[in-house]
């Protein structure tokens, strides 16, 4: 939530200081939107805390502080609510409200210049397709929670790591 606020707010400085970022979409800001997340185990409970609504926190841990039999750690609290699918859906609802339609407005793959950026890699599969192509592509999937598109292919550009592990053959490739 921090890297995100903090992106949202250089997002808006940049410009005035001759600047510019760019923000692109990756494989865990996707899944956070389709609610995928939590399918995969990689969402901390600092991360999930932060997400949920104030005021479920608060009354959540102080219904839970009210049992003497749960001492005072919170750490079971959090545990338990990590894997509730009512809890996680307010976490995806919370997350999308305040970051999901931001998120869905950038690009998954952007050019400066002579170099390519995305997340994870640019395929043969999608080479020979447009930049405009893709980032629709990736933003229409997103927007209809398509989980058999490009945004979740492993050839795409959110997900392929072929480049990063692949070695000089699938470089050069």
């Amino acid at each position: 939530k921090k890297i995100l606020d903090l992106i949202r707010s250089l997002e808006k400085e940049a410009p005035a200081a001759g600047g510019m970022v760019h923000f692109l979409i990756g494989n865990h800001e996707e899944m956070n939107i389709l609610e995928l997340s939590f399918r995969y185990g990689y969402v901390t409970q600092k991360q999930f805390q932060s997400f949920l609504p104030a005021g479920y926190v608060a009354a959540q841990e102080a219904r839970f502080k009210e049992k003497p039999e749960n001492g005072g750690d919170l750490t079971k609290l959090w545990e338990d609510l990590l894997t509730d699918p009512d809890a996680q859906r307010l976490y995806t609802r919370t997350f999308n409200k305040n970051y999901g339609t931001w998120i869905a407005q950038h690009n998954a793959v952007i050019k400066i210049n002579d170099t390519l950026f995305c997340h994870g890699g640019l395929s043969a599969k999608y080479a020979e397709k447009t930049l405009g192509e893709i980032n629709a592509a990736v933003r229409r999937d997103i927007d209809k929670g398509d989980t058999d598109g490009v945004a979740m292919d492993d050839d795409g550009p959110l997900w392929n790591r072929r480049l990063a592990f692949g070695g000089p053959t699938a470089v050069a490739d």
